[in-house]
């Protein structure tokens, strides 16, 4: 009896109690637990009530069976979903970054003496699989519902959704790529960006042609990426257990659903290539892995610097050479044929526009860049090293508890490329942001070096990065992402009016050329003439957004009213106004 009220055996019990009577109270108190009034708030009372009655019934258990491991187990947990209360209300990245903290000394006393039994607990593949399984399905019913709120409750815009959406009416009607959105005049999108890779999702199109699908399908197409990550560790020979957390802390990784809500893009394909293409290349199969790196490529002009960069990993890790200076010369090879078309026969690439920071003059190209940066790091450095960036990247290696730099063979590091090239170094915001697609590649490079780095860890870092990483995505992810959660309730409370605008739009004639604000194009896109009023170019009817945080359109509907070529057909105060052109 003595024996288990020593500090060691209480210590857990007590702290279990601790957290699970805080918990009690910030979620019963009407107030903030960041606003002083908490402390009036609280019930002393109760919260010892807790927090004792708690402590001893661990203590009465213990005395009657062995529960040492039960009990450290329930300690994490229970620490667990305190933190992910505070990071739940709180929704800051600086104090989700210290939570993680407080996380890694429970973890670091749990994970001691191999408390939580870790070492003798192993899932079967059954359970493995049905666990992961269940993630999956969490992951792809919150995605859907984030990403077709916004479009249902129209916060999403030509800007990207538009542009796809009619893209692929185009696809459906013609076989090819082509937009009146995108730049204000019919083009091929491809003219924009090489991404032959949509051709995958047409024939599902063809049978739900909506923009509901794209948005679907984009979350499908990323929880798929599992697929080959669990192979590539079962390859790797990783334990079932190991196999378990990494799949759990993808679905959980912030970047993963946060790079979907600004709507569907090509990238979301980069994700589960990657992975495909790195399974095929540990498994020796070459024909699978030509088509997976020719499909990579496809996904965009620039998914050229994720398989060179991993051409360069097998020249100087794997000393794969043969297939190394084949990836690397398809990766190359690819790049400069796309960007040529795209510069004699499109709009010109982009990828050269992102560096600007970096050129001495306006038509400065690639070469200039490399050429700069080498002989001035510093200046790189100055521009990599900002506290948004640094913040970006914090976000993309704390949810793997910082697994990808875990390795003594530094040629390993080549796989970063992409991170520093396409996310750090441009100075466009939306390339260092988790809630954009730029995100995809990057983190199945940081998964990819995460799994090798697993190889050559001790069983007890293994148990402790391990948890520690499935714990910290949690509760950045909470803290990142349950925000957009905002989106859904707005949805579902203004649903009569969203009908009222549906029902709007969808008086408008198919055949009819429309110009739109950017917010309610993606509903009225399935047409051959659709354009955003940034354009400034009218149709046959001119769609006004007039809700007051959305629209802005307040002068356009003065000058429309007194348009005498234009006729009023509906007009709904703050909220939509509809403009028809005389005679048609």
């Amino acid at each position: 009896m003595l024996r288990q009220l020593t500090f060691d055996r209480l210590f857990p019990r007590f702290f279990t109690g601790w957290c699970l009577a805080a918990l009690t109270e910030t979620v019963l108190s009407p107030y903030s637990f960041s606003d002083k009034a908490f402390f009036t708030a609280v019930s002393p009372l109760r919260f010892l009530l807790i927090l004792f009655a708690i402590t001893a019934l661990l203590t009465a258990l213990a005395v009657k069976c062995r529960t040492k491991v039960l009990e450290t187990r329930l300690m994490v947990a229970a620490a667990l979903l305190y933190l992910f209360a505070l990071a739940l209300e709180k929704r800051d990245f600086w104090f989700s970054t210290a939570l993680v903290l407080v996380m890694f000394f429970a973890l670091l006393y749990a994970t001691h003496h191999d408390r939580l039994g870790l070492a003798a607990w192993q899932p079967t593949r059954r359970q493995t699989i049905l666990v992961v399984a269940a993630a999956g399905v969490i992951f792809t019913a919150f995605n859907c519902t984030v990403t077709l709120c916004r479009y249902y409750g129209f916060t999403s815009s030509t800007f990207d959704l538009g542009i796809f959406s009619q893209m692929f009416y185009y696809m459906k009607e013609t076989g090819l790529p082509l937009t009146t959105c995108e730049r204000g005049s019919l083009l091929s999108h491809f003219a924009v960006h090489v991404s032959p890779i949509w051709y995958l999702l047409l024939p599902g199109y063809l049978l739900f042609p909506s923009p509901a699908y794209l948005q679907i399908m984009q979350a499908l197409v990323l929880a798929s990426a599992v697929i080959p990550l669990y192979l590539l560790m079962r390859r790797r020979g990783l334990s079932l257990r190991a196999v378990l957390a990494v799949c759990l802390c993808f679905f959980a990784y912030p970047a993963l659903a946060g790079g979907c809500f600004y709507d569907v893009h090509e990238n979301c394909f980069l994700t589960p290539l990657l992975f495909w293409m790195f399974y095929c290349f540990e498994s020796g199969r070459r024909l699978p892995l030509a088509i997976c790196t020719l499909l990579t490529l496809t996904v965009k002009e620039d998914a050229a610097v994720y398989v060179a960069a991993f051409a360069l990993y097998l020249l100087c890790s794997r000393k794969a050479y043969k297939t190394g200076l084949c990836l690397f010369a398809a990766a190359v090879l690819y790049f400069v044929g796309a960007v040529t078309l795209l510069s004699h026969f499109g709009e010109g690439a982009m990828t050269a526009s992102r560096f600007t920071p970096y050129m001495t003059d306006r038509y400065g190209s690639m070469v200039q860049v490399l050429r700069n940066i080498f002989f001035d790091p510093g200046y790189l450095f100055s521009e990599v090293f900002t506290a948004e960036k640094v913040k970006f990247l914090l976000l993309m290696l704390m949810p793997l508890a910082f697994l990808p730099f875990c390795t003594r063979h530094v040629s390993r590091l080549l796989l970063l490329i992409p991170i520093l090239a396409i996310n750090v170094m441009p100075d466009w915001v939306y390339q260092y942001s988790t809630h954009f697609q730029y995100v995809f590649g990057s983190l199945a490079l940081l998964f990819y070096l995460a799994v090798l780095n697993l190889d050559s860890l001790s069983r007890k870092t293994r148990g402790l990065l391990l948890p520690l990483a499935v714990c910290s995505a949690v509760l950045l992810a909470t803290a990142d992402l349950s925000g957009y959660m905002g989106t859904v309730d707005r949805c579902f409370e203004n649903a009569e009016q969203y009908r009222t605008i549906r029902t709007v739009l969808a008086d408008i004639p198919a055949e009819a050329s429309v110009s739109s604000n950017g917010f309610y194009l993606p509903t009225i896109s399935a047409r051959r003439e659709v354009y955003d009023i940034m354009w400034n170019r009218r149709g046959d009817y001119v769609v006004l957004d007039l809700r007051p945080s959305f629209g802005n359109n307040a002068a356009e509907d003065e000058t429309l009213a007194a348009d005498d070529r234009y006729v009023c057909e509906t007009y709904i105060e703050e909220l939509i106004a509809v403009y028809r052109r005389k005679g048609d």
